[in-house]
């Protein structure tokens, strides 16, 4: 087999741009941020900036309105609205206005909303204002979650520019080892002509004798040779042999495969030294020759 050193795969890098990065976080985040906002309890429902599907209003203005009251009364206790109110009314009433507090702000914890009433100074003995705690405390609650998950999306994103840049970092020097392994090719890779390859296969294998080359295929091409092999010429001809294509370390690679069906071009070295460690410079006879080993 011959083995000749190689290049790039050519491959595209699937690293998506900081600017498409930076779109996707920006749009989590203002998806986030409207959550939030349709999340708040309004406390009136003609604020100019509540989203059109946020709640509104305090639970107060509907059950403690005179209509609703003498309805309950009338309805759910069955006594007279013109009569003083009885322990027993006021107690179902008060159950039923805790239990409308409760779903109107779900994120109102009970100790969020006594620490609401002190920090406030509300005597929140009245249901009107406990109703105004528990949609403060409902609120701080809802903010502190927003506040928190937009946190970590920063530091996500963050987190994922610095990936990203490790990333580019290690394709721009695996690059740049490729460059320096492919400037002294110049034109491309050349190779033996039917000459020189038969007299590669007759040479003596006292030295990588591992890698003595079989019969080569012939190409004129990169296209006539399998994946990973490339078409090597000798100067000026047109067509050569196919060769696996290997990095300077002996390692494998799979370069994309080029149309170069004209002659070829100047070798890949003049003397040994001009090869990466294990591999030699055959020359055939021309002024400049291919690294194999």
């Amino acid at each position: 087999m011959i083995v000749a050193c190689g290049g790039a795969t050519g491959t595209r890098d699937p690293i998506r741009s900081v600017d498409e990065i930076s779109n996707d976080y920006r749009g989590r985040l203002h998806e986030l941020y409207a959550n939030g906002a349709r999340e708040i309890v309004w406390p009136k429902c003609d604020e100019p900036t509540r989203p059109p599907d946020a709640p509104c209003g305090y639970v107060a203005d509907e059950l403690l309105s005179p209509a609703y009251v003498d309805r309950f009364r009338s309805t759910v206790c069955n006594e007279p609205v013109d009569a003083p109110v009885s322990d027993a009314c006021f107690e179902r009433f008060e159950r039923r206005f805790l239990g409308r507090i409760s779903e109107r702000y779900p994120r109102a914890s009970a100790d969020n909303t006594v620490k609401q009433c002190a920090e406030l100074a509300l005597d929140c003995s009245r249901l009107a204002l406990l109703d105004i705690a528990a949609l403060a405390a409902h609120n701080a609650a809802v903010r502190a979650r927003v506040s928190a998950e937009a946190d970590a999306l920063v530091a996500e994103h963050r987190e994922e520019l610095v990936k990203r840049g490790r990333q580019v970092a290690t394709i721009d020097q695996a690059r740049e080892r490729d460059a320096a392994a492919w400037s002294a090719v110049a034109a491309g890779f050349a190779a033996f002509s039917r000459g020189a390859l038969e007299g590669m296969s007759a040479a003596p294998q006292d030295t990588s004798s591992e890698f003595s080359p079989p019969a080569a295929r012939r190409c004129s091409s990169d296209l006539a040779c399998g994946v990973g092999n490339v078409c090597v010429k000798a100067e000026l001809q047109f067509d050569g042999v196919c060769a696996r294509a290997v990095d300077r370390n002996g390692i494998p690679t799979y370069p994309a495969p080029r149309g170069n069906l004209g002659p070829g071009g100047r070798g890949q070295c003049s003397f040994d030294t001009d090869c990466p460690v294990g591999f030699s410079c055959l020359k055939n006879g021309a002024l400049t020759g291919n690294c194999v080993k």
